[in-house]
C-alpha cells in the first residue's frame, strides 16, 4: 500500500502528510502550510492511505488548546516565504 505524501487542503490550509513509520498507530502527523509545523489528525478522519475523508470536520484539532498557537505560527512562517 502507497500512502499520500501529496498536498492536501482543508479549508484555506495545506497539510502534508510526513513521511514516517504508521503501522498500529491511531493517528498521522502533517505538516501544516509546507512548514516544520505539524498536528496529528486520528485515522478515523482518515483513508487507508492518509487522504483526507470528504466532508469531515477537523476544526476542532486546530482549536485545541495545545494546536491553536501552531496554525498562527505556520501562517506567519508561510507568508514570510511568500507560500
Amino acid at each position: 500500500m502507497s500512502l499520500n505524501f501529496e498536498n492536501q487542503k482543508y479549508k484555506d490550509i495545506t497539510l502534508t502528510q510526513c513521511k514516517r513509520d504508521y503501522n498500529g498507530k491511531n493517528a498521522r502527523r502533517f505538516y501544516l502550510m509546507k512548514t516544520n509545523q505539524a498536528i496529528w489528525i486520528p485515522c478515523q478522519y482518515l483513508f487507508i492511505d492518509g487522504t483526507i475523508k470528504p466532508k469531515m470536520n477537523l476544526d476542532w484539532i486546530f482549536k485545541k488548546k495545545n494546536n491553536a498557537h501552531i496554525l498562527d505560527l505556520a501562517k506567519k512562517e508561510a507568508k514570510k516565504r511568500g507560500w
